[in-house]
């Protein structure tokens, strides 16, 4: 090889040069935009919000209900303390009163029949007629009925029962069928000499009390 040969300068130039792969990168500047936060709804978190608000009212209906129960309790013991039921001397001595107002009316009534008619009543009695006493019977028994039954439906007591101070009290007004009851029964209670008044049966058959005024 000849040394006295210069060498040659070839001068290269990248292949990527003309088409930018050579140039720095140029960043593009970030732009920031704080956008307001938005809390996450929960469904289920909703949900438990209205049925809580649901549950509350209707918790709150039933308080109000139980309430109005209650006050009304309140008002029938408060009642059932001042409706003393009555003693059973002071009942027995009105029915007592009773028959000697219903004896009465049968008297006066054969008084005047003694004095406009010529039966002879008394006279019959006297003779232990059987029709003159089954005829005084039957007109005690009316008048009997007719008595307990229609003062019991209008007043609510009897002119025995005014005088001992006592009446006849029941969930409603006693109406004609009960006071009829009790009428008959109070005819019962002359036949078993009083044990029937005695235990006041006409009360518990018509589902009623006799109380205090």
């Amino acid at each position: 090889m000849n040394k006295n040969v210069e060498p040659i300068e070839v001068e290269f130039k990248p292949i990527s040069s003309g088409l930018g792969f050579h140039h720095q990168p140029q960043f593009k500047k970030e732009i920031t935009v704080k956008l307001p936060k938005i809390q996450p709804t929960s469904t289920a978190a909703n949900q438990q919000e209205f049925y809580r608000g649901d549950l509350a009212q209707f918790y709150a209906q039933a308080k109000i209900k139980e309430a109005q129960v209650n006050a009304v309790k309140i008002q029938e013991k408060s009642l059932e303390k001042v409706f003393r039921p009555a003693l059973t001397s002071q009942r027995m001595m009105a029915w007592v009163l009773d028959q000697f107002f219903v004896l009465s009316l049968v008297s006066i009534t054969l008084l005047v029949m003694e004095r406009f008619t010529a039966i002879g009543i008394f006279n019959e009695l006297l003779k232990f007629s059987e029709a003159a006493w089954t005829s005084v019977g039957m007109l005690w028994m009316v008048y009997q009925i007719f008595y307990f039954t229609f003062s019991e439906r209008i007043f609510k007591k009897t002119i025995g029962k005014e005088i001992v101070g006592i009446e006849i009290r029941s969930k409603n007004n006693p109406d004609l069928m009960t006071s009829l009851v009790r009428g008959l029964i109070k005819v019962f209670s002359i036949l078993s000499f009083g044990i029937l008044a005695w235990y006041d049966v006409q009360s518990k058959a018509t589902d009623t009390q006799v109380i205090r005024q």
